[in-house]
């Protein structure tokens, strides 16, 4: 969360060495970002709550780094229609197609692995927690979290996962299933988070072009996210044949 406030307020500085020292700092709280979760699993540490956490410092360090771009280029490149409208566009369009990637990820160690991981259930056990904590009086940052993440599923839970009747038809042979669903993981990864900061990096920092990165993830971001639930059709089609 630190690195993505100090790259916004980088950004908002509006010079080509601030963009650069922002795209960089960008690109490192992307490395810790993998990092801490991962430590957490090693360790035995990781917590439901913790999850919520690391999610709401992405979303402030994110949403600190889209602020310093649109500001600087309100300044120094203005425009007849404000950047602000490009900003929220690509910002919700990085939003969506990193949920999607999650949900794809989820299904896949579901399915796979066996690692099963239930969104709702998950919700259930926090709202729960959470109602004990109000009772109590305590808690108020991880209520306030948890109020947030049952918002979050209920946003993005539509537009992220198939159907009630498609995920009926996946049920079968995860080795099928696994095959038939490897193009749609493999197609997502390219509009997951990593490849988002990647390219703030190379557009707003090396190149010092916010502009590209924000019409490439509302543009070529959302045309390759359309041909990647094309890809998840056929992959459902396919999962639900006989081989």
């Amino acid at each position: 969360m630190i690195c993505g406030v100090a790259a916004g307020f980088l950004f908002w500085r509006a010079t080509p060495a601030a963009a650069l020292a922002a795209g960089i700092a960008c690109f490192a709280g992307n490395v810790l970002d993998c990092a801490d979760g991962q430590l957490a699993r090693l360790q035995g540490s990781a917590s439901p709550v913790g999850y919520l956490v690391d999610g709401a410092a992405d979303y402030i360090g994110t949403i600190a780094v889209f602020v310093g771009m649109a500001h600087s280029l309100n300044l120094r490149r203005p425009a007849a229609i404000n950047w602000w409208w490009l900003v929220v566009a690509a910002g919700a369009s990085m939003a969506w197609q990193c949920a999607f990637l999650d949900e794809r990820r989820r299904a896949w160690l579901d399915r796979v692995y066996r690692r099963s991981r239930d969104p709702r259930e998950e919700l259930e056990a926090m709202t729960r927690q959470a109602e004990e904590w109000r009772l109590q009086g305590t808690h108020r940052g991880a209520r306030a979290l948890i109020a947030a993440y049952r918002w979050y599923r209920r946003a993005w839970t539509p537009v992220t996962r198939p159907d009630a009747e498609a995920r009926m038809r996946e049920e079968g042979d995860p080795g099928r299933w696994a095959a038939c669903h490897r193009p749609v993981l493999r197609r997502s990864v390219w509009t997951g988070p990593t490849m988002h900061v990647t390219a703030i990096l190379v557009c707003a920092g090396l190149l010092d072009r916010p502009d590209l990165y924000l019409w490439g993830a509302v543009g070529a971001g959302n045309l390759w996210m359309l041909a990647t639930l094309a890809a998840e059709r056929r992959a459902l089609r396919c999962a639900a044949t006989s081989p």
